[in-house]
């Protein structure tokens, strides 16, 4: 794991290392960066950054989801507020100007999307997989959105589930339903 170090030197907090130094992003070190482009191609790096910051994310920062979005602002103060941030809020909205952040908050909307989608199936593998699809699309930087192999899992695990697949379709590109799915009493 490799932390991000940029702000190590930043002055805030005399001497104390600031909240973003304890945030996983990529390495900002040209030696490390160096390593990773020896050892890592560069189609895969962005890969392995979302993959990191969904696997630890969530299980470092909390309930709140939206904290994997905070390294796509470009403004420190944002980021920090983001961080910080226990739950999306006005307080988040007058820290971060929309028109300097459109990343930050293109992201934390479909994070929340993701998190009302989701929640229709009582499911917890579905749960799962639908969360994985929703936060690999809001940090992909590229906007390139997630792999085959990601869409194949959640329509997989949400195949019961056919509220979820309906309101995800556009992420897990789900143009009908399957003709074996029954509709779960619980999914109503």
């Amino acid at each position: 794991m490799i932390l991000n170090r940029k702000n190590r030197d930043s002055g805030h907090g005399r001497g104390r290392p600031s909240l973003m130094d304890h945030t996983l992003l990529p390495p900002t070190d040209p030696q490390l960066q160096r390593d990773m482009v020896s050892h890592c191609p560069p189609s895969m790096q962005e890969v392995f950054w979302n993959c990191l910051n969904i696997t630890i994310g969530p299980k470092h920062d909390g309930d709140y989801l939206g904290r994997q979005c905070c390294s796509l602002s470009p403004v420190h103060r944002c980021q920090t507020a983001c961080l910080r941030a226990k739950q999306y809020s006005e307080d988040l909205a007058n820290e971060c100007r929309k028109s300097d952040n459109m990343q930050l908050f293109q992201c934390l909307n479909l994070i929340r999307e993701g998190e009302e989608c989701c929640s229709l199936s009582a499911d917890s593998k579905c749960r799962k997989a639908c969360s994985t699809v929703y936060s690999a699309t809001a940090t992909s930087a590229s906007g390139a959105g997630i792999n085959g192999t990601l869409r194949h899992a959640a329509n997989t695990a949400c195949s019961r589930s056919p509220n979820v697949l309906q309101c995800a379709k556009n992420l897990l590109k789900v143009d009908r339903l399957p003709i074996s799915t029954s509709i779960d009493p619980k999914e109503r």
